[in-house]
Formats: C-alpha cells, sequence, structure tokens
C-alpha cells in the first residue's frame, strides 16, 4: 500500500504533527500518537510521541497491525475512515487503539494517525 506524495501530501502529513502534539498534551502520557506516512512502509513512522511504550522511535516500519486496519478502512462499507480496537503490545500488556486515515490530494490515504492508550496506566 506505498503511496507516491507529492509536495502538497508531505505539508498535510507535517502538520498533523501540531495535531499530535496537542493531543499528547490534553490526553497525557499514557497515549503513544504515531503518525505515518505511507509513501516508504519500511520507515513509515514520520512522528511518535511516547514511543518509548513500544520501543519505536522515527524511522521504524509501519506495523503489520496498522497496515490490516488500514485494510479495513479501505474496504469499509458505511465510508468510516478510522477505526478503534483493543489489543495488546508485544510484552502482552493491554491497549485500546485508534487508526485515523489522513487524506492527501486526489483523497487519497497518505498516512495514518494512530493513537494508543495503555490501559494499565494509573489515573490519578
Amino acid at each position: 500500500m506505498q503511496v507516491a506524495l507529492t509536495n502538497a501530501d508531505r505539508l498535510i502529513l507535517e502538520s498533523y504533527k501540531n495535531l499530535a502534539d496537542g493531543l499528547s498534551e490534553y490526553l497525557g502520557e499514557g497515549y503513544e500518537i504515531v503518525l505515518h506516512s505511507l509513501e516508504d512502509l519500511e520507515h513509515s513512522v514520520i512522528y511518535i510521541i511516547n514511543g518509548e511504550y513500544t520501543g519505536r522511535k522515527i524511522g521504524y516500519p509501519i506495523t503489520n497491525i496498522a497496515l490490516s486496519m488500514l485494510k479495513k478502512i479501505m474496504d469499509n462499507a458505511d465510508s468510516r475512515e478510522f477505526i478503534s480496537y483493543f489489543t495488546k503490545t508485544t510484552a502482552g500488556k493491554p491497549l485500546k487503539s485508534c487508526t485515523i486515515a489522513i487524506k492527501g490530494t486526489g483523497n487519497k490515504i497518505i498516512g495514518l494517525l494512530c493513537i494508543n492508550l495503555y490501559l494499565d496506566t494509573p489515573y490519578y
């Protein structure tokens, strides 16, 4: 599902970094927020906040789960361009996750904004 991006597409993805920062500030450190570009799936992570939970960093590849959610979004009959689901980290820790499609020029999906809540995060 690799996509050729225009300069406008890259600017759209770049603008989502500000959104990720704002969400992180509001939601807190129990949330990992990952911005993926579909231009290079082997280096799709272009921005990440609280990546220490999964050990991911900028330049990491897209996960199979993210690709699976992208396929579900693209196949979705009711036209929703996001999907929420429960999963686990590789260490078995529970997560509630959301994958949101980011559209660019020509209304094509150019990236994903993934939000992962670590369900064992204390709220105080």
